[in-house]
């Protein structure tokens, strides 16, 4: 939602570059994690795990973690 956008930036700018990537293609690109391996040269299940894993660290950093 756009409206979230302001408070997830400084959030965002603390995942790793390819995080950051992965999460704007799976979430505002809308790709499905098997196109998102495709394109940055990983398996589905990593993206799976990197996905998770950001996931988490921005819960955490919002508070609700």
């Amino acid at each position: 939602d756009e409206a979230d956008r302001p408070h997830l930036d400084p959030a965002l700018a603390t995942l790793p570059a390819r995080e950051r990537v992965i999460l704007h293609l799976r979430f505002e690109e809308g790709m499905t994690q098997s196109q998102i391996a495709a394109r940055v040269g990983i398996s589905q299940m990593h993206v799976s795990r990197l996905i998770r894993r950001a996931l988490e660290a921005l819960r955490e950093r919002a508070g609700g973690g």
